[in-house]
């Protein structure tokens, strides 16, 4: 399409300069043969023109509707991000927060340690008994 468009920029370009450059010799053919020669050429200039205010007046309603389109595009974009979130930090219920996050964390760090030392008491009752079962062995030979 566009190069259609190109095509017909350069043939109007190269008529209005053939028009002006032999005017002199256009002027003395007379306007029957003039009528007769350019007729076909002013039939597609005359048509093209009447139906540029149609086409005009398309292109502007498209335009319209490709800009409100994209207008509400970008609209619903914003309207489903947060702009701006506030955090205020010196709130009371923040500080609760931090203080249940801390004795929930102590919580499980005592009970890391208890069960530490349980399998510390384990393993040396494990060793006192392995060893008592040694010195049986040792008393029965």
């Amino acid at each position: 399409m566009e190069q259609k468009r190109m095509n017909v920029e350069y043939a109007v370009d190269w008529l209005k300069i053939l028009v002006q450059t032999h005017s002199s010799q256009l002027m003395a053919l007379g306007s029957d043969d003039l009528l007769n020669k350019f007729g076909p050429c002013i039939g597609i200039i005359e048509h093209r023109v009447n139906c540029l205010k149609e086409l005009s007046k398309v292109s502007g309603r498209l335009d319209l509707l490709i800009n409100q389109i994209k207008r509400n595009t970008n609209e619903d974009n914003l309207n489903s991000a947060n702009v701006l979130v506030y955090e205020d930090n010196d709130s009371s219920d923040s500080d609760l927060d931090d203080a249940n996050d801390k004795s929930a964390s102590d919580d499980e760090w005592d009970e890391d340690i208890e069960d530490s030392v349980e399998n510390m008491d384990q393993d040396s009752q494990d060793n006192d008994e392995s060893e008592n079962d040694d010195d049986g062995e040792e008393m029965e030979t």
